[in-house]
């Protein structure tokens, strides 16, 4: 009798349980296997700025950081500060440059000063050669018109004990300014003023004295001054027919309405002395604001011998006092 055969496979219902796990493994699987983001954050740590180059020049191309600085007499020599300046963050993160440039003993954070401190500021907007991105420089350009009355610090000056202090500070964006205060320069006197290119004693009688004569005295230096004078001659006229008037006739005097007898004699073989105490300027506020004094001519007519119109040469030397 043939052998009954048995089915191996599982009932229906175990099939459809079997079926229905698979569906949700595959489900569960598909869900995990999903993909998702991630935001990452950093933040960079700021780098303070530094300076990197400093030149200083006057109107004439002198290097003042070798060389002192020389007054223009009566005018304005300006003086050039350039340099390069950098942050490793970036060149965009530079925030300003300023500059001050001041006489070692005064504060400058009392403000500018004509004769002792000057200043000047760059914003970013201001600062030259920075690209942005990756670049890391820029570059910065300050004029600073220094005054004929600019203190001096040489030898046998009133501060020749000091110096001028080129103070710069670079700032950025997060950190504090730094600053950099390792360079100096001097400055020389200038002794120097302006005054009348003649003097004209008018026409006087035979043994008569002039009627008193004005010379005024301008400072264009950056010294106190006195003078010197000295003549080059007795006054002559052009014939030589006649008699000169010897230099001595001639009279000057810091009062005002002298008499003749109490005023100094000019001379022409030695230089003297004559106490104008002409301060130095300390501000200009315009036309009219620069230092003078008036001093007092007069000359005396000899008595005989002389006719026509005569003349010499006075030489007027600026001396500091």
């Amino acid at each position: 009798m043939p052998e009954n055969k048995r089915s191996i496979l599982p009932p229906w219902p175990s099939y459809l349980f079997t079926l229905i796990a698979l569906v949700a493994l595959v489900t569960l699987v598909r869900v995990n296997s999903m993909a998702d983001t991630a935001t990452q954050q950093v933040s960079v740590t700021p780098e303070a700025p530094t300076i990197d180059t400093v030149t200083l020049v006057d109107s004439g191309n002198v290097d003042l950081l070798s060389n002192p600085f020389v007054p223009i007499e009566g005018g304005i020599n300006m003086v050039t500060l350039h340099g390069q300046v950098s942050d490793a963050n970036g060149c965009s993160d530079i925030n300003n440059v300023t500059a001050v440039l001041h006489r070692s003993g005064y504060d400058y954070t009392q403000g500018d000063a004509e004769v002792k401190c000057y200043s000047a500021a760059i914003p970013k907007v201001v600062l030259e050669g920075c690209t942005g991105g990756d670049d890391t420089t820029a570059e910065y350009t300050m004029n600073l018109p220094f005054t004929n009355f600019v203190d001096p610090t040489d030898p046998g000056s009133d501060f020749e004990a000091q110096n001028w202090t080129v103070r710069i500070s670079v700032q950025d964006e997060s950190n504090p300014a730094v600053v950099d205060t390792s360079r100096s320069f001097e400055v020389n006197s200038l002794s120097a003023f302006s005054t009348a290119n003649s003097i004209d004693y008018g026409t006087v009688a035979l043994a008569a004295d002039s009627t008193e004569k004005t010379v005024t005295f301008s400072n264009t230096g950056n010294r106190r001054v006195d003078t010197t004078i000295v003549a080059d001659n007795d006054m002559t006229e052009p014939s030589g027919n006649f008699a000169v008037i010897p230099v001595g006739n001639v009279h000057y005097s810091a009062t005002s309405s002298f008499v003749y007898a109490e005023g100094t004699p000019v001379s022409k073989t030695a230089a003297a002395t004559f106490a104008i105490h002409l301060p130095q300027q300390i501000v200009d506020n315009g036309p009219g604001t620069t230092p003078t004094v008036d001093t007092y001519w007069m000359l005396r007519m000899p008595a005989s011998g002389v006719n026509g119109s005569y003349s010499n040469t006075l030489t007027l030397t600026a001396t500091p006092y």
